[in-house]
């Protein structure tokens, strides 16, 4: 194992723990919270919300794409055996989520407009971050 891999690794896993816990304090606390705070209040916490999302997912994407060069790609394929499958399965829902994320920046913070499918956009988020997290530990046990 590189070192480069290992720091990848060590980043990947960090931004992982912030992102995922990040996403579920938002579920199950900050939406319950928000009903009981001020406009002011949610433009702050909306604010960093979104600077924390944008700097966890650049720092997993950056990571992970580092890591991923290690299994993927430069003639070993990208379905060529089961932990190879599992990865770019896990990268296919990784980019569903970037897509999911940067559709609610898009639509709220740019254009400035109520969220079409607002009430599945969480349980949404979170199947696929269950989903990531459980392909990353599986793809090393098949």
């Amino acid at each position: 194992m590189t070192s480069i891999y290992f720091i990848a690794l060590i980043i990947h896993l960090l931004s992982a723990i912030f992102f995922v816990g990040y996403f579920l304090l938002e579920i199950f606390v900050l939406k319950a919270l928000y009903s009981k705070i001020s406009t002011e209040q949610k433009s702050i916490l909306g604010q960093r919300k979104v600077k924390m999302i944008f700097i966890s997912l650049f720092l997993l994407f950056g990571s992970g794409g580092i890591m991923a060069t290690q299994y993927l790609g430069n003639g070993m394929g990208f379905f060529a055996n089961t932990p190879q499958s599992i990865l770019s399965l896990k990268i296919i829902l990784s980019l569903i989520l970037l897509a999911l994320v940067l559709y609610w920046y898009f639509i709220v913070k740019i254009l400035q407009r109520p969220l079409p499918l607002k009430k599945l956009m969480h349980p949404l988020s979170l199947i696929l971050l269950l989903l990531i997290v459980i392909l990353s530990k599986v793809m090393f046990y098949v």
